[in-house]
């Protein structure tokens, strides 16, 4: 604030960071796919590009825990009623800092089987939590077991910049096998720390 009035914080240069993976074709694999009716075995590009959105996840998941500015008690994820209490909580605590929805919710595969499991006389539990966090409720295996996130992911809180989106480069031979790399460059943008509350 100031004078009373809202204003942007000058601004800051964020290095971008480059996220990077590479694979191998094998020559005998490309030979066997024009030479028989099976396809190139596309195994190791698959692989490739599951490790670079986990290492995406590990940075922007890192990133919001780092700084999340605002907490909250985790409480009891295997009682009923319990997620529901602490995501609540932690939406009334985003509310007093002047945070409006919709909310999201992130967790663990794990804290998400927990909330999923639980039910009583028809209700589950991941539908009223499900309520309170109208912009969803999303998994990452980044997230560790004993934490959940909830944040109000609007573009003025925090946004994520991409300098280079995902492309495939060649980096040449390696006999008669073909070595390339999958890269990308990013960075996590968090405008206002207040839209993260760590349940912990």
């Amino acid at each position: 604030m100031d004078d009373g009035a809202d204003v942007v914080d000058d601004t800051a240069y964020i290095q971008l960071a480059e996220l990077g993976q590479e694979f191998i074709l094998k020559a005998k694999q490309m030979l066997m796919a024009v030479q028989t009716p099976f396809g190139l075995d596309l195994g190791a590009v698959a692989t490739a590009a599951s490790r670079l959105c986990r290492a995406e996840d590990d940075l922007l998941i890192g990133g919001l825990l780092k700084k999340a500015g605002v907490s909250a008690d985790l409480g009891d994820w295997d009682t009923l009623g319990g997620p529901f209490k602490a995501v609540a909580e932690a939406i009334a605590k985003l509310q007093s800092e002047g945070v409006d929805g919709p909310y999201a919710a992130v967790m663990s595969p794990a804290m998400y089987a927990k909330l999923v499991s639980l039910m009583m006389h028809g209700r589950r539990e991941v539908d009223m939590v499900g309520k309170l966090v109208e912009a969803g409720i999303f998994q990452s295996r980044s997230m560790p077991d004993d934490a959940v996130l909830i944040v109000s992911p609007q573009p003025w809180n925090m946004d994520m910049v991409v300098g280079q989106d995902i492309i495939t480069s060649y980096l040449g031979n390696e006999g008669l096998d073909q070595r390339f790399r999958i890269f990308e460059t990013l960075v996590l943008r968090v405008k206002r720390d207040v839209a993260i509350c760590a349940l912990k």
